[in-house]
């Protein structure tokens, strides 16, 4: 059955109040960023024990205190630029470098495809904004908003992917496997 233009009308103005309150809202990442945190130490925690999920919660801190929310921000820019090899090498001498390209590299269907979508949206992003560094559009102002999500989320996965491969290593697991 299609829709009418009242119905049309109403999803657009609901559409348009959710996102106010989650991708607008610049306070929202950071928030969710540590909802996100828990949630994640939790679930571990009922699967691998307290001392795991309090694990989580201390890189979690270690991240935010010791400016790698910025590092992400970074691996997200590059991954997305195509500067897999400067990641590589990066990755070589920093092991949150080296886990958050992992998981990028390793986090299954969900993260490929958030990855590639992103890299998509940086690329259209860098174009379209040109070499005066202008923000032009809404769709511009958009692409940079969700560039700005990015950061959080791969920070939170980033998290709970060490903690989860180290305890592997630490139980036997071949670092590959892990």
């Amino acid at each position: 059955k299609p829709n009418t233009p009242f119905i049309d009308l109403a999803n657009k103005l609901t559409s348009g109040v959710g996102q106010m309150h989650t991708r607008y809202n610049i306070a929202f990442h950071p928030y969710n960023f540590l909802r996100d945190s828990m949630t994640n130490s939790f679930i571990i925690g009922a699967e691998l024990g307290g001392d795991t999920a309090r694990r989580v919660l201390s890189e979690v801190a270690n991240i935010m205190a010791t400016g790698k929310l910025y590092k992400a921000g970074k691996i997200s820019a590059m991954y997305n630029s195509g500067k897999r090899a400067e990641l590589t090498e990066w990755s070589k001498a920093d092991p949150f470098v080296k886990n958050a390209f992992d998981y990028i590299k390793a986090g299954g269907r969900v993260s490929f495809i958030q990855g590639t979508s992103m890299q998509m949206q940086s690329e259209a992003l860098i174009k379209a904004i040109g070499p005066s560094n202008t923000i032009k559009s809404w769709d511009h102002f958009n692409k940079l908003i969700d560039i700005w999500s990015e950061t959080f989320e791969l920070s939170a996965r980033a998290a709970a992917y060490s903690v989860i491969k180290a305890k592997m290593i630490q139980d036997g697991a071949l670092e590959t496997a892990a």
